[in-house]
């Protein structure tokens, strides 16, 4: 069962990286980012930290700030947001000229 579900999950991170789109963060993920909003950035890089942002597909590297940390857990909240704003944008330019907006990177 362990074996099904690792496989699972590199699948589908192995999907999200290839479309570029992002699952939802979990709840733990969404708390640190309300924190830090009040204030609440953590001095260093603890271990809940680095699992956190793990579970959420953030790979931490030994250079990254706690700050770094938590702006990409924010990157990859605002992608599905970005790309639903392009998507009506689009639909409602597309009668009247063929340019797109640019999607956030």
């Amino acid at each position: 069962m362990d074996e099904f579900l690792a496989e699972l999950e590199a699948r589908m991170a192995s999907a999200t990286r290839a479309s570029g789109v992002h699952p939802p963060l979990t709840a733990e993920a969404l708390q640190v980012i309300a924190a830090a909003d009040q204030g609440g950035t953590p001095m260093f890089t603890s271990a809940n930290l680095a699992r956190i942002a793990k579970e959420n597909g953030v790979d931490v590297s030994s250079d990254m700030t706690t700050n770094d940390i938590i702006a990409e857990l924010r990157r990859r909240q605002q992608p599905a947001r970005s790309l639903a704003q392009w998507h009506v944008r689009g639909l409602r330019s597309s009668t009247t000229t063929t340019a797109r907006p640019a999607v956030d990177a």
